[in-house]
């Protein structure tokens, strides 16, 4: 515990040493302004007032008192949101070749691709809580640091196997004493794994699953939960959990889009870590993205396409999905065109998914299924930040994260990936320096 406790120290350290450039007045003029939340794309300027968008105008400014930027021929997206992340870096398909960044460094990759916000589902809890809490009272640069802590699970249940504490419930009346504890350090959301798949790890008991979101909704805090099947996402959609993580694998059942409707409930479907280490044996091409390749090691690029040398686990892993992988874009494309809400989240960490890029991947997959450019660009941005309860936009009032790209999203939701300039709290990213410590070769 000593050596952690150092550990989290020198990361803490190393953070807060980053230049915080304070926030100014900022005009980016000449833009076309891509606004998912009412679906409107119009040429204007934006004016920042420190870390807020102070208005939108659609007329000339022809003085400002700051600093002006004209993105003639560029567009302005707001900032994206991760909503499933490990953040302590990046896995390769043989166990031995990956990036251990740690989330210091895993944010600021983020920031590099335009993720201005991440929500980490599951960490050591003092570490991962320090380290938020450090950089909302003292500015840290990265994109902002939102966490869950512990998983909430049944004794040997998944989350257990990682040898990382965390938080166990085996019945409703260790329920109260360990939600208790744990809103004391104020977590973003709660994250329960509730997974009855056959032959998987134990899970908690439907009692104890109801009694953690009960406890949870008293709180005001919202609950996220992993689950296997659809009839998990019955139970604790019933129960009044927020939002649901994971896409099961068979074909979606006629009663749950309405009871999906019917209570609220989003669903962070992680097509990535769902399909992804597929499709890039199928595709070696996803491999040579230039914005993949500027943040991202070789050696762990290159591991991807030597696969004799892949784990046993990770083969079946590919067999899997390619069973699967239909009924999964099928399913998040009924979801997405019934109204279900739709939050981007990755599971970066695993394999298959690289930390900040996977989300424009995330989002290019809804696409694939069937889903509009405008769909995953709300789930990645506006829809996501709400969910956190940021007004997250490009509207008046709206948080000043934005991304600037070279080309439009709505033509090719790839063009996400081509990105001209990030905005973050109304200042303007130093993005070569987000790869400074720990970045790509």
């Amino acid at each position: 515990m000593k050596i952690f406790r150092v550990h989290v120290l020198w990361i803490v350290l190393v953070f807060m040493s980053l230049d915080v450039v304070s926030a100014q007045r900022l005009l980016l003029t000449n833009a076309t302004i891509v606004d998912p939340a009412d679906r409107t794309e119009k040429k204007g300027s934006i004016v920042i007032e420190g870390n807020t968008i102070q208005s939108v105008e659609e007329m000339v400014i022809e003085e400002f008192d700051g600093d002006v930027i004209d993105v003639e021929g560029k567009w302005i997206i707001p900032g994206l949101y991760d909503m499933h992340v490990h953040s302590y870096g990046n896995m390769g398909p043989n166990r031995s070749i990956g990036e251990f960044l740690m989330t210091p460094m895993v944010s600021r990759r983020m920031l590099y691709s335009g993720v201005t916000g991440f929500l980490d589902l599951f960490s050591v809890e003092d570490f991962i809580f320090t380290l938020r809490d450090t950089q909302r009272k003292d500015g840290m640069e990265g994109a902002d640091i939102y966490a869950a802590g512990p998983i909430l699970t049944a004794t040997g249940g998944h989350g257990t196997e990682y040898g990382i504490p965390t938080r166990v419930v085996n019945n409703p009346e260790e329920v109260e004493k360990e939600i208790g504890e744990l809103i004391a350090k104020k977590p973003d959301v709660i994250k329960l794994v509730y997974d009855n798949v056959p032959g998987r790890m134990p899970t908690v008991n439907l009692e104890t699953m109801k009694a953690v979101v009960q406890e949870s909704n008293k709180h005001d805090i919202p609950v996220v939960v992993h689950i296997g099947t659809w009839q998990d996402i019955r139970d604790v959609v019933e129960a009044g959990a927020h939002a649901v993580t994971h896409t099961p694998e068979e074909p979606l059942p006629d009663d749950i889009i309405p009871l999906m409707l019917e209570k609220g409930a989003a669903i962070i479907p992680t097509l990535c870590v769902q399909t992804e280490f597929l499709n890039l044996i199928q595709d070696s091409t996803l491999l040579e993205s230039p914005l993949l390749t500027e943040m991202t090691s070789a050696d762990l690029l290159k591991s991807y396409k030597d696969t004799s040398a892949f784990a046993p686990g990770f083969k079946r892993w590919l067999k899997a999905q390619e069973r699967s992988r239909e009924d999964l874009l099928n399913t998040i494309r009924a979801l997405g065109e019934a109204g279900v809400p739709i939050l981007v989240g990755t599971d970066a960490g695993n394999v298959g998914t690289f930390q900040g890029y996977s989300v424009h991947r995330e989002m290019q997959l809804m696409v694939e299924a069937g889903l509009s450019p405008w769909n995953a660009l709300e789930s990645a941005t506006t829809r996501a930040g709400a969910f956190l309860g940021l007004s997250a936009g490009v509207s008046e009032g709206s948080v000043a994260n934005l991304v600037v790209l070279n080309q439009s999203p709505l033509d090719d939701i790839g063009h996400t990936q081509d990105i001209h300039m990030v905005v973050y709290r109304g200042k303007v990213v130093d993005r070569p320096s987000m790869l400074s410590v720990g970045g790509g070769e």
